[in-house]
């Protein structure tokens, strides 16, 4: 029951970074989300979810930097 609400909010967030954020492309928010889902099912969400996130904000950011620039 905790994998399928863990994957339900996995896929909640992939949608969420699809809406929200649009220059961040859709097929890598995607393999995140399955890189996730894969994740859980091992169990080294503990371990390597910190660090996903951290690689999540770092590309968001780059990205957000990016589409500002080319906005102006």
């Amino acid at each position: 029951m905790i994998n399928f609400l863990a994957i339900l909010g996995v896929i909640f967030l992939v949608l969420l970074g699809i809406i929200f954020f649009p220059f961040l492309s859709p097929i890598l928010s995607i393999v995140l989300g399955v890189l996730l889902i894969v994740l859980i099912f091992v169990g080294l969400v503990t371990i390597v979810f910190p660090v996903v996130l951290v690689i999540i904000a770092i590309a968001l950011i780059v990205k957000g930097i990016k589409y500002i620039a080319n906005k102006r």
